[in-house]
């Protein structure tokens, strides 16, 4: 059997500098710099809390010393499609076919005109990311510090939470 489709789109968008590709959309509200948590294996995140509070932090786990954390200022970022290993993409000219619009508009019709890709994987899967608006990117300066409580609190986040045993756990260093 395959590798489960979160797993191989992270595989194939792993060429981009902008940390693991995630296949299904998590709210900010879940996952941010400084959450922890682990994803099963369905690829459902699953949240255990935030180390820079101790209010969303299971009992037995320390929050991390605010003054070795830094976070950097946000960056909004505006991208085009994001291209997985072996796919291609190819904007499709829509200035053909434009001639009805002033029309449209005469009869204050709603239309549309935006971007159109093509895609095409070069051999049997592919990847691709697409946004709308901008994307804002957050992270801390430094992950020394968060690795540091990872070893501080590694024994009780096992014991609270053992299915990280088996899936891994994740501190959010970036969005």
């Amino acid at each position: 059997m395959g590798k489960a489709l979160d797993l191989k789109y992270a595989e194939l968008m792993r060429a981009h500098p902008f940390g693991t590709a995630l296949y299904l959309p998590i709210p900010s509200s879940q996952f941010q710099p400084g959450f922890i948590g682990y994803f099963d294996s369905t690829g459902a995140w699953n949240l255990i809390g935030d180390i820079t509070s101790s209010s969303s932090l299971p009992s037995g786990l320390s929050t991390i010393d605010g003054t070795t954390l830094k976070r950097a200022p946000s960056q909004k970022q505006t991208w085009g499609p994001k291209l997985g290993n072996e796919t291609r993409g190819r904007a499709i000219d829509l200035s053909v076919g434009l001639g009805a619009i002033p029309m449209l508009a005469a009869a204050a019709l709603p239309f549309n005109v935006s971007a159109c890709f093509r895609f095409q994987a070069d051999k049997n899967h592919g990847a691709v990311l697409l946004t709308s608006g901008p994307v804002v990117h957050e992270r801390y300066y430094h992950k020394e510090p968060l690795l540091q409580w990872m070893k501080q609190n590694a024994k009780n986040i096992v014991k609270s939470h053992p299915e990280v045993r088996e899936n891994g756990l994740w501190i959010i260093t970036s969005t």
